[in-house]
């Protein structure tokens, strides 16, 4: 091969160990997103499962408080069925999402084994600083995807000049010696090779330069791509912040009206049925409240994950 042909093969070869690296980094990245989406899923579950328990144990209290009325006779059946009736959908739901946190967890331990089987409470909110575009530049400075595109891109730049450079041929230098006539003659000869490039060789170096080109607008593409969900995520997080907060406040509202109803009940001034439905009110207030703590803890950790500020995923970092 001409020097340059073997200076470009050399090339070839780097940007393909350098872009095996990248996919290595890619891999463990992508498992850190599938962790994270089944461990809110997880998560999710358990504090459902809490939710439904504590609402069974207030409806429960409930039931026997009109049970004893109606005894006493200041209750009446319409009232205790209304009240049963509560209580056993409660213990309906209760069923329904602790089998739901059950499969969740399993696939989460399937998935991941070694993982602690109790899913612990979500911990304090982290202070996230940055503007969206300061974090799309963070995620997009080391992102492994969009690195592992511009690595192909870069060998296929490389192997579009080498096809280029098979234009002009490689010659071949041979030097031949034989004996004739039982060695009394000796015969040295050198042969000078130069195979010409054909249409096959014109039309390889114009396929790879379309190649190329192709690959810089998939570049282009999962850029933009992945500046959308980085943005879409501080969006989601921003967003979230502001319902999680004007949940929290209706949650108090709903919190203290359910406890007056309740308390009008007892002596005398409502009925039964408005009770029950402002402790249903409230109880969907705060499983509600729950669900946008979880997706801002969820949307923040994200942010960090793909900015590589949650966990590294380095090569050198592999046996941590």
């Amino acid at each position: 091969r001409l020097p340059a042909k073997a200076r470009l093969d050399a090339e070839t070869a780097a940007v393909l160990v350098a872009e095996a690296e990248h996919r290595v980094t890619d891999a463990r990245h992508e498992a850190a997103r599938t962790l994270l989406a089944l461990w809110y899923a997880a998560l999710r579950g358990e504090r459902e499962v809490e939710s439904w328990r504590e609402q069974l144990a207030v409806l429960q209290q409930q039931h026997e408080t009109v049970a004893k009325r109606l005894r006493a006779g200041d209750a009446t059946k319409m009232e205790i069925a209304q009240a049963a009736a509560a209580m056993h959908q409660a213990q309906t739901e209760l069923r329904r999402v602790e089998t739901m946190t059950t499969t969740s967890s399993a696939m989460l331990a399937a998935r991941f084994p070694g993982l602690p089987k109790h899913i612990p409470h979500a911990g304090p909110l982290p202070v996230l600083s940055g503007s969206a575009d300061e974090w799309v530049t963070t995620a997009l400075a080391d992102n492994h995807e969009l690195a592992i595109l511009q690595k192909e891109r870069e060998r296929m730049r490389i192997l579009s000049r080498r096809a280029q450079a098979e234009l002009q041929p490689d010659p071949t230098v041979g030097l031949h010696f034989s004996h004739e006539r039982n060695g009394q003659d000796n015969l040295v000869g050198v042969s000078l090779m130069l195979p010409l490039p054909g249409e096959a060789r014109r039309a390889r170096s114009t396929a790879a330069g379309e190649e190329t080109n192709a690959m810089t607008q998939q570049v282009a593409a999962a850029k933009a791509r992945i500046e959308s969900e980085i943005r879409g995520t501080y969006l989601n997080l921003q967003g979230g912040l502001s319902r999680w907060s004007a949940q929290e406040n209706m949650l108090r509202e709903l919190d203290r009206y359910a406890g007056l109803a309740w308390r009008a009940y007892e002596l005398g001034e409502a009925d039964l049925f408005e009770a029950l439905n402002a402790r249903k009110s409230a109880h969907e207030a705060r499983r509600e409240a729950a669900s946008s703590r979880l997706d801002v803890h969820q949307s923040a950790a994200r942010l960090l994950l793909d900015g590589h500020r949650l966990w590294s995923y380095e090569s050198s970092h592999a046996a941590h």
